[in-house]
């Protein structure tokens, strides 16, 4: 099976799996398989500057987050790491 074939059975059956348990609307939020195929090529890399702690990945679910419930970054739990 391809690359792409197991990719599109993953998400496939990912969103059967959140239709079934998400009765009302979810908050957004990628897996990591997901982020790496479709958002992480977009992203511009620093090439300097101090190395983050956090996953770019785990970083762009906090930022769906704070979009989706319109609270300030200040109000994000201490375990989000920021």
């Amino acid at each position: 099976m391809a690359k792409s074939q197991r990719l599109n059975t993953v998400l496939n059956s990912r969103r059967r799996v959140l239709t079934r348990v998400c009765s009302r609307r979810c908050a957004p939020r990628l897996l990591q398989i997901e982020f790496t195929a479709f958002s992480f090529p977009h992203l511009s890399m620093p090439k300097r500057g101090p190395k983050g702690t956090m996953g770019y990945h785990h970083v762009f679910n906090l930022i769906l987050w704070v979009l989706y419930t319109g609270m300030q970054w200040k109000g994000l739990p201490k375990f989000c790491g920021i």
